[in-house]
């Protein structure tokens, strides 16, 4: 066994504290990364049905039997976009003079106007079987 001097004993010792605290780090980090995702589900911007979106975009626009998968989240764009919408339908229906519409979300609006989300969400929904009733 060769003898290590004492600059590579300093080295192997830099490298393991420098290894423990990428390791500390990377542990705060992930802690830290989860709180944000449970916070940003607590707010619903984030869904837990984030598949169904995907397969409603893969099969063209939603109808009304899928108006109960707007959240919160969502933006009046999105929202125009997923159920083939006029662009100006929601803030007609709605009385929304906000001059970032369509680029706010439900719950952003809600909020700057002091509706409860749920409330205001409802409403949203509404509006939205009110079209395709009145397509039929």
């Amino acid at each position: 066994m060769a003898m290590r001097t004492p600059t590579q004993r300093q080295i192997e010792l830099y490298l393991k504290i420098i290894i423990a605290i990428a390791a500390v780090i990377l542990v705060v980090l992930c802690i830290l990364l989860v709180r944000e995702y449970r916070h940003l589900r607590r707010l619903d911007y984030i869904a837990a049905h984030g598949s169904l979106f995907s397969a409603l975009h893969a099969h063209g626009p939603a109808g009304a039997s899928d108006v109960s998968s707007v959240a919160t989240w969502m933006t009046f764009d999105y929202i125009n976009r997923l159920f083939a919408l006029p662009p100006q339908y929601l803030q007609t229906t709605l009385s929304i003079s906000d001059s970032r519409y369509p680029r706010l979300t439900i719950i952003e609006y809600a909020g700057g106007q002091h509706i409860e989300r749920p409330v205001f969400l409802t409403q949203v929904q509404e509006a939205i079987r009110a079209y395709f009733a009145q397509k039929k």
